[in-house]
């Protein structure tokens, strides 16, 4: 079972969630909006040596509607302007060694 943790940086203009699954650590950031607002979503699947499959898939909430988040490396970004939510299910499989998964959730 995942662990979940999520953190808000007062003073700070990035907000982080974190989950463990075994060895495995999820974490995603999702930044203030920049005065162009521009907001920087970034998240991670670590260690990412350990062969198998990695995978990202969940959706950004935007003021302007959703985005799909979707990916089959250990680390996703994506920069849109006024992203206010992220919600990303993260996951690792190897045939010999089992799979690991968790899902972040960031609001700004």
């Amino acid at each position: 079972m995942a662990v979940v943790a999520t953190l808000a940086v007062t003073g700070s203009a990035a907000r982080t969630s974190t989950a463990y699954d075994g060895p495995f650590t999820f974490s995603s950031t999702l930044s203030a909006p920049a005065p162009n607002y521009t907001t920087y979503y970034t998240s991670s699947i670590s260690p990412a040596n350990m062969g198998g499959s990695y995978n990202h898939q969940g959706t950004l909430y935007t003021s302007s509607g959703t985005k799909g988040i979707g990916g089959a490396n250990p680390f996703y970004s994506n920069s849109t302007a006024g992203i206010t939510k992220a919600v990303d299910h993260m996951a690792w499989y190897s045939s010999s060694q089992g799979s690991a998964y968790a899902t972040t959730t960031v609001t700004w």
